[in-house]
């Protein structure tokens, strides 16, 4: 489903939300918004610079099948920068694909949806931050910007999207230092690819959901759950072995996560033994670690015996140093997997928790992120199984405020009418004159008290009118207001007429964080604005403010655009530098000559 643009005004989310309601099932079926792991049905593709791995998996039983074989795809290597050109055959074979998965009941059941992971183990390209972002420990922004402008976290105009998907990926356990997180980018060639298998659930309104990964990031993550349990991840390096690269892990005394680097084999299908042992002393040397601990795993299929014959070269120089080779596809957790791959366990919880490591949030976020979904600012534009379900209660509503009108109506004519019949309309002539003459009375006193009550009632409150402004915006920060200002004006033109309205007028201009950035459309909405000033009138006896009556109307206005905040003294640049959208805000409550507080232009007048 196309997003939209992150500066759509409130009217096109709506109907966007609208058309999204009646065409789909997604308020409905709450697997629209699960990620693929969550799913029942799972199919999981491992993209090596060889070889593709199919895999079908059942989570609920556990069960594994050989997945279908994908047509022909162009299986290049990281520094492959265009997208896999899908022609209409492609196209059609995997729609036949999908088509053929969640008609069958072969595993197990009959789908109601499909979760498709694709786990990326042709490549993996890391990068330091610019200095500027390096120490930031504000992860989710910082993503964020990694994802929407590589170029200014990375410090490198030259750097662009097009030829990759980058993310973030924080040092966990490493609390306060001057590199905190680097960057790390995957091929994006496969994005067409994900797009159509997820576009087929889309045109047929069944939740197909797909999340691309990093293979060597995930089997990175599941290594502290495949050791003995005496065994720590304290001054070790792990060298995770794939068909054309090697993934280089440091872990410090704690645990905690130091490097993390991919070596490309340039070569041949593995690295030589001198280049492995040149890159363990460095890296060693790097981290300071004397005598670090080595786990050397493969992830294709290459045997114990050989992951010790390529560390030959750096234990003739070290014959004291502590290793364990892995060879992860004789693991007992791979058996009954397809090619018994590593990534896959890990990626449905076969590997377990492990407390106490880094693991617990690499697997759980970090080590597991979308690198082809959209940005959280993208994302945010799409309305919510909650939205969804609120707007279609909305409607009941409306439908259930109509019957009781008709039901209104029908009391009121039944009271007129048993009334009519009651011992009031006989009174005699001669009383309800005199009880005229004294209505007439009390009308005047009743006028004259109406009138200056009128005139002294609370119209405009200056503590409410800030309580108001300072109540649309978050209250943990995340906004510099520039101007902020409010008045009060009369609405309409009073000439020949006994009253005259007023109006009461916000207006703030400033800057926002990303953060609250993704929440500044809901400024414009004029359903949460009227709720907020309803509420204040609540809460503080003060009707005035309330809107949503026949004469009542209400206007927002909200234009934003994304641009640096300038730094200045009062805002120097590490703090402005996180202020990348400004917005103007406009307030206008109108309440028309009929409303119930507009002023009188006459002179109070008794009659005779």
């Amino acid at each position: 489903m196309e997003l939209l643009d992150t500066t759509a005004s409130p009217l096109k989310v709506y109907k966007q939300a609208k058309r999204i309601l009646k065409s789909t099932s997604r308020a409905k079926n709450p697997d629209w918004y699960r990620r693929s792991t969550e799913l029942a049905l799972q199919w999981h593709i491992s993209i090596g610079i060889q070889s593709i791995t199919s895999a079908i998996h059942n989570s609920i039983s556990g069960e594994w099948w050989e997945g279908p074989e994908l047509p022909e795809l162009s299986l290049g290597s990281e520094d492959s920068s265009d997208s896999i050109a899908l022609d209409e055959q492609t196209l059609s074979d995997l729609h036949e694909i999908l088509r053929q998965l969640l008609a069958s009941r072969e595993f197990g059941f009959k789908p109601k949806s499909l979760g498709i992971t694709i786990h990326l183990a042709d490549g993996l390209r890391t990068r330091d931050l610019d200095p500027e972002f390096a120490s930031d420990s504000d992860f989710d922004s910082l993503n964020e910007l990694v994802v929407t402008a590589p170029d200014i976290a990375l410090g490198d105009d030259s750097i662009g999207s097009q030829g990759g998907k980058w993310r973030l990926l924080p040092f966990m356990g490493i609390k306060h230092g001057d590199r905190l997180s680097l960057a790390v980018q995957v091929s994006g060639q496969y994005d067409k690819v994900a797009k159509a298998l997820q576009e087929y659930g889309e045109s047929r309104n069944i939740p197909v959901i797909v999340e691309t990964r990093s293979a060597a990031l995930e089997a990175f993550a599941g290594v502290p759950s495949i050791l003995p349990e005496a065994t720590a991840l304290n001054d070790t390096l792990t060298l995770i072995q794939y068909e054309g690269f090697t993934l280089l892990g440091g872990t410090g005394s704690g645990g905690e996560v130091r490097v993390i680097r991919a070596l490309m084999h340039r070569s041949g299908k593995l690295l030589p033994p001198p280049e492995i042992a040149e890159f363990i002393t460095n890296t060693a040397a790097l981290l300071n670690l004397k005598s670090p601990k080595l786990l050397f795993l493969s992830a294709d299929g290459v045997s114990e015996d050989e992951l010790r014959g390529l560390l030959s070269y750096y234990l003739e120089s070290h014959p004291d140093a502590a290793y364990q080779c892995i060879d992860t596809s004789a693991l007992e957790l791979a058996t009954g997997i397809p090619q018994q791959r590593f990534e896959f366990a890990v990626a449905t919880g076969k590997t377990g928790e492990v407390e106490d490591s880094f693991v617990s949030s690499l697997a759980s976020k970090w080590a597991i992120q979308d690198f082809y979904s959209p940005s959280q600012t993208e994302a945010s534009q799409m309305p919510t199984r909650g939205d969804l379900k609120l707007l279609k209660w909305a409607g009941l509503v409306q439908m259930a405020a109509l019957v009781a009108f008709v039901a209104f109506v029908g009391w009121t004519g039944t009271d007129f009418f048993t009334k009519m019949r009651s011992e009031a309309w006989k009174v005699a002539p001669t009383a309800a004159t005199e009880m005229e003459f004294r209505l007439v009375e009390l009308s005047k006193e009743r006028k004259e008290w109406e009138h200056w009550d009128k005139l002294l009632t609370k119209r405009s409150e200056g503590w409410l009118a800030m309580e108001a402004l300072l109540n649309l915006f978050p209250e943990n920060g995340g906004v510099i207001l520039t101007t902020a200002s409010y008045r009060t004006d009369v609405n309409g033109n009073s000439k020949d007429r006994k009253t005259v309205g007023i109006k009461r007028i916000w207006k703030a201009r400033g800057w926002a964080n990303p953060e609250v950035a993704r929440q500044l459309p809901t400024l414009g909405s004029k359903t949460r604005v009227a709720g907020i000033l309803n509420q204040i009138a609540e809460d503080n006896e003060a009707p005035y403010l309330a809107v949503g009556t026949a004469t009542r109307d209400l206007e927002v206005v909200l234009t934003q655009r994304q641009s640096s905040m300038p730094p200045s003294n009062q805002y120097p640049a590490r703090v402005a530098r996180n202020f990348r959208t400004t917005f103007d805000l406009s307030l206008t409550q109108s309440l028309d000559e009929d409303d119930e507080l507009a002023m009188s232009t006459k002179a109070l007048s008794l009659g005779p």
